[in-house]
């Protein structure tokens, strides 16, 4: 299909970008709304649709009510035992765990590796695609299959909230195994 063939949804996504334009510009005028269609048409040949991975996705507003809910939990008690941490000077024991995805999809992914840095005492250092695995900065260690338990509560709670429906059925499944860690020759 020709790129520069105008379609629906190459229509719908212009006239949404130009609005985004007017939006920050705070004024519709003429100018704005030429300035905006020319940056418009020029994000989409510079970045076409075509290219563009498509994904199935659905929102469901109860799941998602559910996800936010454990979020703000999780949220609320890491910064806690964090913030116990730091105040009495307890040991922490730090580590980096693999935790393996169920579902490959590189938004879902992405979104995992964005809330999980937003909890104090965890952040992603490493996100490998093929096989879908993040690997967390934990701060405080309590145990591994604790935080992979978490990690994947977390990734399921998020398919129920925003995925497709094979996604939704991968996460029925348990998680697969962590990557086995070769030792390095001394």
């Amino acid at each position: 299909m020709n790129r520069f063939v105008p379609t629906l949804g190459r229509v719908s996504f212009t006239a949404g970008l130009v609005a985004v334009w007017l939006l920050l510009w705070g004024e519709v005028s003429v100018a704005n709304v030429l300035s905006g269609l020319v940056v418009a048409v020029g994000l989409l040949i510079v970045f076409p649709l075509d290219e563009v991975e498509h994904v199935d996705h659905r929102f469901r507003p109860l799941a998602a009510a559910r996800l936010v809910g454990h979020f703000v939990v999780d949220l609320v008690v890491s910064t806690v035992v964090v913030a116990k941490q730091v105040v009495l000077g307890s040991d922490t024991r730090t580590a980096i765990v693999a935790c393996p995805l169920r579902v490959q999809a590189g938004g879902l992914t992405t979104f995992l590796a964005n809330v999980i840095a937003l909890a104090p005492g965890t952040m992603p250092v490493h996100v490998q695609r093929e096989p879908p695995i993040i690997y967390v900065h934990v701060l405080n260690l309590t145990s591994v299959e604790d935080v992979r338990a978490r990690i994947a509560k977390l990734e399921e709670l998020a398919v129920r909230a925003l995925g497709s429906p094979a996604m939704v059925e991968a996460v029925r499944q348990p998680p697969p195994p962590p990557p086995v860690r070769s030792e390095d020759p001394a």
